[in-house]
């Protein structure tokens, strides 16, 4: 009797001891949740939430209970959060697993540089991040670190670096425009005809006769006239009826 007695005395003061630990443990957990989420603008990933000693479990529990609010897919937000202008950028940053920088129309954005109101992030992220999203637009690239503001949850490029990454990508795009509005060249575009796709011709075409009518009142005064042999019979003939009416001499033309 005495020994069982002890045992079970054994077995309650271990499970209080057990249940007091797993009590400090869980608010622990919930402390370092909350000071975490405090300086992320409320937010919370899936893998952080799993250092802290969440499991996934866990996680599905607390979002199931509406302690935790489901953002996106290993995103989570507390509820009641007020919404703040900055909240986009640190969502995004938590996205890239902060690796991506506020860049170029957002971060025109952020420093009030135009009138811009993209409808997509624009992250400027390592060259070897591959991670895409509908909503968000990466530019890889190797940012050093004075071109780079911290605002502790998220960080944005200066205001003298978006300026200069705007006016990169405008020289570039206007570039790729004009090299899309060079006129399209035939496949028979040889260098012996000057105008190929002059009105009226076609590559490879022989000129019509206005085309060579023409060409022949603008030879050069100075040149020799065509021999009669190369006359064509209908001229002839123009020029003996033309002889008839002025009584100079008898055509053969009937």
């Amino acid at each position: 009797m005495l020994r069982r007695f002890h045992e079970t005395n054994v077995l309650i003061d271990f499970d209080e001891r057990y249940a007091a630990r797993m009590a400090g443990t869980r608010q622990d957990w919930r402390l370092g949740l909350q000071r975490l989420a405090f300086s992320q603008a409320g937010y919370v990933t899936a893998a952080q939430a799993r250092n802290l000693g969440y499991s996934y479990q866990a996680q599905k529990y607390h979002v199931d209970s509406g302690n935790w609010l489901r953002v996106d897919r290993g995103l989570f937000r507390l509820p009641d959060w007020p919404p703040a202008p900055e909240d986009q950028w640190v969502r995004w940053t938590l996205w890239s697993n902060g690796r991506g920088v506020v860049s170029h129309d957002s971060a025109a954005l952020v420093h009030d540089l135009g009138e811009l109101d993209p409808r997509r992030v624009h992250l400027s992220v390592p060259v070897e991040f591959r991670a895409v999203d509908p909503a968000v637009v990466t530019h890889p690239t190797e940012l050093p670190t004075k071109d780079v503001l911290d605002h502790g949850a998220w960080r944005v490029t200066t205001p003298l670096r978006t300026l200069l990454d705007l006016a990169r990508r405008h020289h570039a795009g206007a570039g790729h425009r004009r090299r899309r509005s060079r006129p399209r060249t035939g496949v028979d575009d040889s260098p012996t005809d000057p105008h190929p796709f002059r009105r009226g011709r076609r590559p490879g075409r022989a000129p019509d006769r206005a085309g060579a009518r023409g060409s022949g009142r603008m030879t050069d005064s100075n040149s020799k006239a065509p021999e009669s042999g190369n006359i064509s019979m209908r001229s002839t003939c123009s020029l003996s009826r033309a002889s008839k009416r002025l009584g100079n001499a008898e055509s053969n033309c009937s």
